[in-house]
């Protein structure tokens, strides 16, 4: 079935560090913001809720709408990405139980030019993780692409 999916992810910084996820599959492992898929019927702040809850056993503050951007092809996937900025109000970080999670921590901005992130947004990360001002954006294109 070919559809767009919706992703939203929450991009949290914390003195000069970032909360990121580490995904594998089949060989291969990245980064993401962590977040998911929204479900039918559930608002972008509901499924950031249940996403981070699911994936990092906390509970969170959404602030504002940081930035989009899209990605298609690659795992035969068109997806839509919405990031926003929030933080942890209560809870302790978990990996959470998803068979493809394999690490979830705050991670030196410093260190993102060195990993593999997915989507491709770590300047975009690094620039809002140091405190550069923007107005919301939009990046439009692939930016998946192995």
């Amino acid at each position: 079935m070919n559809t767009v999916r919706v992703r939203v992810a929450l991009i949290m910084i914390k003195d000069d560090s970032i909360l990121m996820i580490k995904h594998r599959k089949d060989d291969s492992e990245y980064w993401l913001v962590p977040g998911g898929g929204i479900e039918y019927g559930e608002t972008v702040e509901q499924a950031l809720r249940r996403e981070i809850m699911e994936e990092c056993g906390v509970e969170i503050e959404v602030d504002r709408f940081a930035f989009s951007c899209e990605t298609i092809g690659g795992h035969h996937r068109h997806i839509l990405h919405l990031f926003f900025t929030g933080k942890i109000l209560s809870g302790k970080l978990k990996l959470g139980t998803e068979g493809n999670l394999v690490g979830l921590g705050f991670m030196k901005i410093a260190e993102l030019p060195t990993i593999t992130v997915y989507p491709k947004v770590t300047d975009t990360l690094m620039k809002l993780a140091r405190g550069g001002s923007f107005e919301p954006r939009h990046i439009f294109g692939n930016i998946w692409e192995d």
